[in-house]
């Protein structure tokens, strides 16, 4: 019904219009009119962002150039691509390879590259087992409207539309890879959900103004090379970008399915998911009992605001000291956890210094320090979970521990997502994360095919102009969520000997939004109180921490085991936000890099400690933590790797040396043996983390 009103009302339209004297004349006039008045809105009524407004208004404008468009096409085809008009085979062998390639530009190219740049991160997803999944969709959603719907299209119409058709698809075949690959930007972090992790910003006005140059370089190309009669040139060069971006589709297929593969081999049976929780943490009530919590990006200046805005808070974590002035040494895991796990052996300068060990092998000695000591020096054993960046995976591979009887190593975060979503089903929308994937992949491809000037407009801050409001990665965060949320039912009181755990969990890595006043996850996000804590960016996933883990505490104070635990809650760097820095760092920092970063979370509760939490402003780092654990159980701790004794460093005499400002988060960015990091970004700090003075470049 509705396309034969339609259909009738532009028939109506039409009658009208062959009525008029000059009908074209009339048309434009209405078009300059309808241009006009829809410019006006966007520049004076609308009040999105103007540089947006602005696009859309030129945009808009360039309608009016329409007839001179229209002149200069019929013009072009009756003089310079008459070959093409002329002639179907040739037409057809340059519109259809050029449809192929761009096919697999957007449906596998830029998708693979995304994917193969961490496999192991969109393995598993909702079911889907191999990576690999997704790209074979995002293709076929090109293969349908860049080839088959490309195809019906050209062959309605005739020649000379055809020839259209058949020097514009190559021209955006050279404008995407020219803006994909030249003016490819630098917009930081991409999350599992194609989502960048800060918003973006848009780049110099002469990188844009150079940009817009090459697109139309790039348009004139093709036009120029028939005007020369070198058709088959231009059907050679976009043969061999298909046959390019083929070699490249096979070798990036194949890592990803390498690493998959990998993946399965190695820790497939580890994380299988549970259809109920076991215990794995064996207290003992009797013995000792030391824990080191590792929440990865946990955030210290957010703490005393989380526990003004939840009071409870304060009762419940009974006896713990926030050591509030404490560095880390890198913005990332990679760099900030070994110093955390391994002491003042494993910071990244030290770590440099044993320059023909390699890396890796640095790595797991940190992770196992602690353990090692614990269980062979100390009458203890460990249980340990989800070690970070342990045997340099992605999912930490546990293996590790195998060679000590008395280290039991498990990978605990998504062992248990399926079934906590099955307990609690009102809470997450199904396939959510596969159903974004599939989609966001294939607007990354456009995000990277458009000018510079455009990224923003198609990014829509993360949304991709989708209509679904819930588009972050709930699934992901759950992952993570649900080992801390199950920390109870995965805690026993059987252990018959002193006990050590350490135990990473992410959950604080997350921005994820969470419902109120429990700070859950939620189908949609509702009884958001205006609370101070509320402003602080990514305070969610630090406030659900606190409020788990503090389920847990009472859990042990209920069994008893609370006195005779000493807990460690750490983290290896913090978040970074202008908020965290505005908290506890002056108003007038004079680096541009936001020293937030380097402010993990310290929180430690002694043995038998009592007592509201208590402030302490020491100058610490969290390479302090092995020290911390150690005290008072093993005398003179001895690293079993190297032979070096740790020692308790003073306050007084502590510095952070070789401290790193460098992003450096992926293994595969470093050499075998060493970081790489650039002269200008280490720093050595001492005395107070604050005070911009006490920043002193170089390794001191």
């Amino acid at each position: 019904v509705l396309y034969w009103t339609m259909n009738n009302v532009f028939s109506l339209v039409k009658n009208i219009f062959y009525k008029i004297k000059n009908p074209k004349k009339v048309l434009y006039i209405l078009l300059v009119a309808a241009v006009a008045g829809l410019d006006a809105y966007l520049l004076f009524v609308h009040h999105g962002f103007m540089h947006k407004r602005l696009l859309l208004a030129v945009a808009v404008s360039l309608l009016l150039l329409a007839p001179l468009a229209i002149r200069c096409v019929s013009y072009l085809l009756d003089t310079v691509l008459q070959p093409l008009t002329e002639s179907p085979k040739t037409r057809l062998l340059l519109f259809i390879p050029s449809c192929l390639a761009l096919c697999l530009f957007a449906g596998l190219v830029v998708p693979s590259f995304v994917i193969n740049s961490s496999a192991v991160e969109f393995a598993n997803i909702d079911g889907f087992g191999s990576p690999l999944y997704f790209l074979y969709n995002s293709t076929v959603q090109m293969l349908g409207l860049l080839v088959f719907w490309m195809c019906c299209i050209y062959f309605l119409f005739n020649k000379r539309v055809q020839t259209v058709f058949a020097i514009i698809m190559p021209s955006i075949l050279f404008i995407s890879l020219i803006d994909a690959f030249v003016f490819s930007g630098d917009y930081g972090t991409l999350s599992r959900l194609i989502t960048f992790a800060s918003t973006i910003t848009a780049a110099p006005v002469y990188q844009q103004v150079l940009n817009i140059l090459c697109v139309l370089a790039a348009l004139a190309l093709p036009v120029v090379i028939i005007r020369f009669g070198r058709v088959k040139i231009l059907t050679g060069f976009v043969s061999i970008i298909l046959i390019a971006e083929c070699a490249i589709s096979i070798v990036h297929l194949a890592q990803i399915q390498g690493a998959y593969s990998e993946y399965e081999r190695t820790l497939a049976g580890e994380i299988q998911e549970e259809k109920q929780v076991t215990p794995l943490y064996h207290f003992s009530k009797t013995g000792k009992n030391v824990v080191v919590f590792m929440f990865d990006r946990a955030e210290n200046a957010y703490v005393e605001p989380i526990f003004d805005a939840f009071p409870e808070l304060y009762d419940i974590y009974d006896g713990f000291t926030l050591y509030r002035n404490t560095v880390s040494y890198n913005q990332g895991t990679l760099l900030a956890a070994p110093p955390l796990f391994g002491g003042y052996e494993y910071t990244p300068a030290e770590i440099n210094r044993r320059n023909t060990e390699r890396l890796v092998d640095k790595q797991n000695e940190a992770l196992l320090l602690m353990p090692r000591i614990f269980t062979e020096t100390a009458d203890f054993t460990a249980t340990v979970s989800d070690l970070s960046w342990a045997n340099y995976s992605w999912i930490p591979d546990m293996s590790i521990c195998n060679a000590y009887p008395k280290i039991t190593g498990h990978n605990v975060e998504r062992k248990y997502t399926d079934l906590w979503v099955k307990q609690n089903p009102d809470k997450v929308k199904p396939n959510i994360t596969s159903n974004a994937l599939k989609r966001n992949l294939v607007w990354f491809s456009l995000f990277k095919a458009v000018p510079l000037p455009m990224r923003d407009s198609v990014y829509d801050d993360g949304g991709w102009w989708s209509s679904d409001n819930q588009t972050s990665d709930i699934m992901e965060f759950i992952d993570y969520y649900s080992a801390l949320d199950f920390l109870p039912e995965l805690t026993d009181f059987t252990g018959e000997t002193n006990a050590f755990f350490s135990i990473v969990n992410d959950t604080t890595h997350s921005g994820q939004k969470l419902q109120p006043p429990e700070y859950e996850p939620a189908m949609e996000i509702t009884n958001k109180k205006k609370s101070p804590v509320e402003k602080y960016r990514s305070v969610d996933g630090n406030i659900a921490m606190f409020k788990r883990l503090g389920e847990w505490i009472e859990y042990m104070k209920e069994n008893g085991c609370y006195d005779n635990t000493r807990i460690i809650v750490v983290s290896d760097h913090g978040i970074g936000t202008d908020e965290g820095r505005d908290l506890d760092f002056p108003a007038e920092w004079p680096m541009s890099y936001n020293p937030d970063h380097n402010h993990p979370l310290l929180f430690v509760k002694d043995f038998n400690a009592k007592g509201k939490l208590v402030i302490n402003n020491d100058f610490m780092t969290n390479a302090d933590v092995p020290a911390i654990a150690f005290k008072g159980i093993v005398e003179n701790p001895v690293n079993p790797f190297t032979g070096k004794e740790i020692k308790e460093v003073p306050p007084e005499e502590k510095k952070a040396s070789g401290i790193v400002i460098t992003h450096n988060w992926r293994p595969g960015g470093n050499g075998l043996y060493t970081f790489k990091v650039p002269e200008n970004d280490w720093y050595t700090i001492k005395g107070n983390l604050f005070d911009f003075n006490n920043w002193e470049k170089g390794i001191k």
